[in-house]
């Protein structure tokens, strides 16, 4: 009956609500009862699952009591000779699972203590699950933190590369949008400037730039007239720009002032040399 009867059985009767224990025993002792084909008596399973011979017959149904073959004679024997109940079982779960945490302890690997127990890895990690060890090695811990930083690596190498991708992506798509939005402003400026002979001027660099024009074909006031225009605009430049236009074009009309007396000077003193000759 050793096969039915392990340890994780009773964990799992001891971890189960009250109201789920019942449903586990019933499975159990079916699966005693048919395993052994009929041939084991509900005493013999009632003695070993810690219950009572009633509660036995009872799980199993009058169906399968009549399948009853009479007692089999086997039973688990302890080292004295009495059965296996239920507390004998704890007893010895709980020896053994002090000799696992000694062997932990001790430096041994989760597969020479399976190997020391007879027990298979399943059941030996399930075991150092209920316990609170550690189901891996020192040597497989270190392959596994290893190996998740190889992944960590790995996925912020990826996420660097899609960023970088991203960006080139970005980039190139506000170049282009730059070079359509010039050459659209271009377009314009052109088709501007043929229907009305002026410069079509949507900012201060435009402005600035067509004043440089005028300026540079003798026409300065022109180009005041121009920058005189658009110094209270507050549709196309800024507070600040309007600013830096004030200060240009105070400094044109400077200039501008200043050119209209000394030519005035120069014709002045032209009509004193003409009046001089005149006279002699």
């Amino acid at each position: 009956m050793e096969k039915y009867i392990t340890s994780e059985f009773f964990r799992s009767i001891d971890r189960a609500p009250k109201n789920e224990r019942e449903s586990l025993r019933r499975k159990k002792v079916i699966e005693i009862f048919e395993g052994e084909d009929g041939r084991i008596s509900p005493k013999e399973i009632a003695g070993v699952l810690d219950t009572t011979e009633a509660q036995v017959k009872r799980f199993l149904g009058k169906t399968r009591l009549k399948n009853y073959k009479g007692p089999s004679g086997i039973i688990i024997p302890s080292k004295n000779g009495k059965l296996l109940t239920f507390a004998k079982v704890r007893e010895i779960v709980s020896d053994r699972n002090e000799r696992i945490k000694y062997l932990h302890n001790s430096g041994l690997s989760i597969e020479e203590v399976a190997e020391k127990e007879q027990l298979s890895l399943a059941q030996i990690k399930e075991i150092y699950i209920s316990l609170g060890l550690p189901i891996y090695s020192l040597s497989e811990l270190r392959k596994i933190k290893k190996d998740a930083d190889e992944n960590d690596k790995i996925t912020r190498k990826e996420q660097r590369r899609k960023r970088r991708n991203r960006k080139r992506r970005e980039e190139r798509a506000r170049q282009r949008r730059i070079r359509q939005e010039e050459q659209q402003l271009s377009e314009r400026r052109k088709e501007f400037r043929e229907a009305t002979g002026i410069a079509l001027i949507s900012n201060f660099k435009d402005l600035i730039r067509e004043m440089k024009t005028l300026l540079q074909q003798r026409k300065s006031k022109q180009a005041i007239e121009l920058g005189d225009r658009f110094l209270n605009d507050g549709t196309i430049l800024t507070n600040e720009e309007r600013e830096n236009l004030a200060i240009l074009l105070s400094t044109l009309k400077e200039v501008k002032e200043e050119h209209i007396r000394r030519q005035a000077e120069k014709e002045t003193e032209g009509k004193k040399v003409l009046g001089e000759d005149v006279e002699k």
